[in-house]
């Protein structure tokens, strides 16, 4: 199962990233897309950098095996990154979700 909040009123292709999930893993994932601030202060908050990154993650203990954490994803960064490289900005979600996971 994922769960996405999204802060942005972004319309992400949610089959897509549940079908990226489901290749991963079974365990549940949770996906938070942000924007500049939110990211620039959990960014801070929880790695003491003072900036906004693209794509956080968030590992849960493996105590139940149940859930494998929460990846948050900066959508005013996804964008400039989609356009700098030419792609649409769900394939660079896509992308950050990805690598999301492999944290």
């Amino acid at each position: 199962m994922i769960e996405i909040y999204n802060n942005c009123k972004f319309q992400i292709d949610k089959t897509g990233i549940e079908n990226i999930k489901n290749n991963l893993t079974s365990k549940h994932v949770e996906l938070l897309i942000v924007g500049k601030k939110y990211m620039k202060d959990l960014n801070f908050k929880f790695k003491n950098i003072d900036k906004a990154t693209d794509v956080l993650s968030f590992p849960l203990e493996q105590t139940h095996n149940v859930s494998l954490g929460s990846i948050v994803i900066c959508l005013d960064i996804a964008k400039k990154a989609a356009k700098s490289y030419k792609h649409n900005i769900n394939d660079e979600i896509s992308l950050l979700f990805i690598h999301g996971m492999l944290h």
